[in-house]
């Protein structure tokens, strides 16, 4: 096998690997304030939760290269998580995925924490249940919690579905990425319950007439 000369390079994402150091460190800053203004324009220009959601679910694994990215929300009366939005191709729908409050989710466990939770190996981690674990491909997981105030919202768990160590570069953007999310579902839900009591007032002020 003729060995790569020095012209050559490796690329891995489209990148090349030999730059300097320094360089490679101003791209990979470059490309994450990149994806975190095209989180902002999506946040501004979302007509609906599902889409944009998607679409956020997209640029959160891009932060860091990882395989996927699962978007959940919380039902606080319930205390249960509610599967919403990933980027994994899964044998059934993600927002299909049945929820049990006995068990413990990556989503239950930020929330709790109030901060970014790491689990490397999914199932050898005081985060979620194995029985979770099982039900998707990821081995290696970085939970977000998604808060606004004292608001529960949910969380964006960025996955690799091979064994990863995560940087503390990486646990940072992805903290700085979720509060860009959490702001997005925010913005949504207080959207839905002006919307809703203006349906109510109107129809309370239709029976008055």
């Amino acid at each position: 096998m003729s060995q790569l000369n020095e012209r050559q390079v490796k690329k891995v994402h489209g990148e090349e690997t030999n730059l300097p150091p320094g360089e490679t460190e101003t791209r990979s800053r470059e490309k994450y304030l990149s994806l975190l203004n095209d989180m902002t324009h999506a946040i501004l220009l979302a007509k609906d939760v599902d889409s944009t959601l998607s679409a956020l679910a997209v640029n959160m694994a891009n932060l860091i290269d990882a395989d996927d990215c699962y978007i959940t929300r919380w039902d606080e009366e319930k205390q249960l998580t509610i599967p919403t939005a990933t980027t994994a191709e899964l044998g059934r729908p993600y927002s299909s995925s049945e929820s049990n409050a006995h068990e413990l989710s990556m989503t239950a466990s930020v929330l709790k924490a109030r901060r970014v939770l790491v689990a490397e190996d999914v199932f050898n981690s005081p985060y979620l249940s194995i029985e979770i674990a099982k039900q998707y491909p990821a081995r290696s997981v970085l939970g977000v919690p998604l808060i606004v105030g004292e608001h529960n919202l949910g969380a964006a768990i960025i996955a690799f579905n091979t064994p990863h160590h995560f940087t503390s570069e990486e646990i940072e953007r992805a903290e700085q990425a979720g509060n860009q999310i959490a702001l997005a579902l925010w913005n949504f839900q207080q959207s839905t319950e002006i919307q809703h009591r203006l349906k109510e007032s109107n129809a309370l002020a239709e029976i008055g007439r």
